[in-house]
């Protein structure tokens, strides 16, 4: 008999768990004043799909200079357990107001799947705390071909 068993990188297919569509603003822990921390950054979050390469990855623009913005980007497609992470990679920017990182994966081959890019960004004002910012963009029944 053969037992099957969803892969430990699958998540449920919640918006709650990734974040808002396309957007989100950067927001400190919980129980931080946020009046003392005046931060004004935002992510912004793409997907496309050219051929058998499924693109992606986010953009983070804030007000003004802030120690560090780091960008966290991961490529996944839907499965029947979950969702897949196929693609994933993590960099950061110091000493700047903006930051863009970008991700591919090879699809070739793959079939019929709905892809998402979930981007986590952490954004560190001079001397304060990091804030977070969650957003992802989601392509549905793309061909990658199979």
């Amino acid at each position: 008999m053969v037992s099957l068993a969803a892969p430990a990188a699958a998540t449920p297919d919640t918006a709650e768990d990734i974040g808002s569509y396309r957007e989100a603003t950067y927001t400190s822990s919980p129980g931080v004043n946020e009046a003392l921390l005046p931060l004004h950054c935002g992510v912004s979050v793409r997907i496309e799909g050219n051929r058998y390469t499924i693109s992606g990855g986010g953009y983070t623009r804030c007000d003004g200079n802030v120690a560090r913005i780091q960008h966290n980007v991961k490529i996944q497609r839907s499965r029947w357990y979950g969702w897949e992470t196929v693609a994933k990679k993590s960099d950061e920017k110091w000493n700047n107001s903006a930051h863009s990182s970008w991700l591919d994966y090879d699809c070739a081959g793959t079939g019929i799947h709905d892809y998402r890019v979930v981007v986590t960004g952490v954004a560190t004002p001079y001397g304060e705390s990091p804030r977070t910012a969650r957003a992802y963009d989601q392509i549905d029944e793309y061909n990658c071909g199979g």
